[in-house]
């Protein structure tokens, strides 16, 4: 036990005898203290348990002091971090705007929207639309579907009685609505 706290306890416990007057316990009793020996008693114990507070006062605004430079600190890093990220964000939609000029740039997965028709132009509902190694969807009653791709895949377009379509996927098909006619198989 710190030398504070043993102040803080015996004031206390004096604090306790000067405002009771009268202790009885299992091993001893004390009655009718003077009046004057209590006052002395409160007197002690406040002196006592200033002191401990006294001595603890630096130590609280030390900590005080400590907690509020941990928050400087790391609200300074923080803000640091912060504005990086935003450079970061900056730095990389600029980059990103400059491979879109020249084309090189690819995105990931990305929606194609298309309608698939026969050489005389009826619509073909339920063609099989498959990116190879990955989804496949089928055309609705309008010849219509949509499908996620990545630049690079090759899809297949198949109907029973005409001839698959292949074509690669490339930045061109993404965002532009796609018309892919299919002709009849030969006999």
């Amino acid at each position: 036990m710190s030398f504070d706290v043993a102040l803080l306890t015996f004031g206390v416990l004096l604090l306790l005898l000067g405002l009771i007057g009268n202790v009885k316990t299992q091993y001893f009793e004390v009655k009718g203290i003077n009046r004057w020996v209590r006052f002395v008693a409160v007197l002690v114990a406040v002196i006592f348990i200033a002191t401990s507070f006294a001595l603890n006062f630096p130590k609280a605004k030390k900590i005080r002091k400590d907690k509020r430079d941990i928050y400087t600190f790391f609200s300074q890093k923080i803000t640091q971090l912060e504005s990086t990220i935003q450079r970061l964000r900056r730095e990389n939609l600029a980059l990103r705007d400059k491979l879109i000029e020249s084309g090189t740039y690819l995105p990931p997965f990305r929606t194609i929207y298309g309608r698939i028709s026969s050489s005389d132009g009826v619509d073909l509902a339920d063609a099989k639309v498959v990116v190879i190694g990955g989804s496949q969807v089928f055309s609705n009653p309008n010849g219509e579907f949509s499908l996620d791709s990545m630049p690079g895949q090759t899809i297949t377009i198949e109907k029973s009685g005409y001839k698959t379509y292949r074509f690669t996927v490339n930045p061109q098909h993404f965002g532009n609505y796609q018309e892919f006619t299919l002709r009849k198989d030969e006999p």
